[in-house]
Order: C-alpha cells, then structure tokens, then sequence
C-alpha cells in the first residue's frame, strides 16, 4: 500500500487522482492544493479478490486506479446478479459512504487491479475547501441510483437478449476507460442473469445477424448499435 494527498482549491476543486483521460465526476478536476489535504491509501487487488463483502459497514468509496471491479447483488431468484462494472476513475460505494451504512453489494476486482481508498472523512474535508462538490457528490448519487433501478427493472422484465444488449451498450463505456478489457463468458452470463449455454446461443446469435463480433474471453464488438437498442 501506498499513500496519496488528495485536496483542491476553491477555484479550480479536487485534485484529480485519476490519470489522465480517465477522470470521473467525482475526481475529474487537477488543481493546485496549499490547504491541509486528506491522506487516501492505494490497496492493489488480485483478480477475483473481493474488496467489499456484502454487508460489510462502508470505510469509504473505492477508486479504480487500474483495472476494473465487479459490483453484484443477490437477485429476488437467489441468484447473484452484476449490477455495475468500474472502468478507471469511477467510484463505488457512494450512497454506502455517505450514509455510513452496510454495503449493499459486494464488490470484487474483475482483473488485477489498483484501487485508492476514499475515507468519508476525506470527502467532508476538501468539501469544506470547496463547498459545491458536495453537488457533485449528489448528483452522482442521483445517477447511481437511477442506473441501478434501470438494471434491475432490465432484469426483471427483458428477455435474456434484451439484457445483454442492455449489458454490452453499458460495457462500451467502461472499455473506452479500461484498455485490454477482456470478460468470459461466465462474467457476461452472471451480469445478465442467464446460463452460459443460453447466453452462448444469443452471442452467436446476434453475430450471425451482424449485430456483433464475438470471440469468447474478449468483449463482443458492437457492430449494430440500433439493432441493440431496438431489444431494450
């Protein structure tokens, strides 16, 4: 583990800790920082390394620094269910954090990856230097939520094509922020709720239609965009 100074100024906000191209709406912002700043601590992850347990009380959001995490949930049916995947410089853990409350989903590392450990303590201390992040920490917990709502009803009600389009439109964005980005078909099968078989078919299928280019362990290649969308 390693520490990093994290702060902002009142002009220009937080520091980014992200590298660059890869800025969020939390830490999107460099600047220069004179005032005491918060001490954040960097933990590498292996992969498949859980690095919140469901349940557990939040000590603070976790940044992806490299590499990428799994957020999951037990859906209604008992089954777990990927409700998010976290390219470079987004944040899980959010509403958990501010609310100081038990996580409600369990977050593992997707590949070997490095993330920056973001205490509440800090988040209320470079707030203070520049009041109107705590917006921006609300707006993104808006739209946290409303991502997650959106996937649940996904889940429920879409068809198993459905849902995997829904996923591989989502995915396009976190491989723009993630080079070298790869997903078994196991992970694709757990983030959409269906069996590897089944979502084997509907991959092959949608590549026989030219909807997609697929080769397994690699993220499908949207070809038809449209056609995706037209299975929502």
């Amino acid at each position: 583990m390693r520490s990093w100074r994290w702060g902002g100024d009142e002009q220009r906000g937080p520091r980014n800790i992200c590298k660059p191209g890869y800025e969020s709406a939390l830490f999107g912002h460099s600047g220069r920082y004179d005032a005491p700043c918060a001490i954040l601590v960097e933990k590498n992850l292996r992969r498949g390394e859980v690095a919140r347990h469901l349940g557990a009380i939040q000590s603070g959001l976790l940044v992806v620094h490299e590499g990428w995490l799994i957020e999951r949930i037990i859906h209604q049916n008992g089954e777990e269910l990927i409700v998010s995947i976290l390219g470079r410089g987004e944040a899980g853990g959010l509403a958990e954090t501010v609310l100081s409350s038990a996580a409600e989903r369990e977050t593992i590392a997707g590949t070997d990856s490095i993330v920056i450990m973001v205490p509440l303590r800090a988040i209320l201390e470079v707030s203070s230097q520049w009041p109107a992040y705590w917006r921006r920490v609300g707006e993104e917990l808006a739209r946290q939520n409303s991502n997650l709502l959106d996937k649940l009803l996904i889940s429920s009600l879409s068809t198993l094509e459905g849902r995997i389009a829904s996923f591989l439109l989502d995915m396009r964005r976190i491989a723009r922020r993630t080079p070298g980005l790869a997903l078994t078909q196991g992970t694709i099968a757990q983030a959409v709720g269906g069996s590897r078989p089944k979502v084997n078919r509907c991959l092959k299928a949608l590549e026989r239609r030219g909807v997609i280019d697929w080769q397994g362990g690699s993220l499908p290649l949207i070809r038809d965009e449209a056609a995706l969308k037209r299975l929502l």
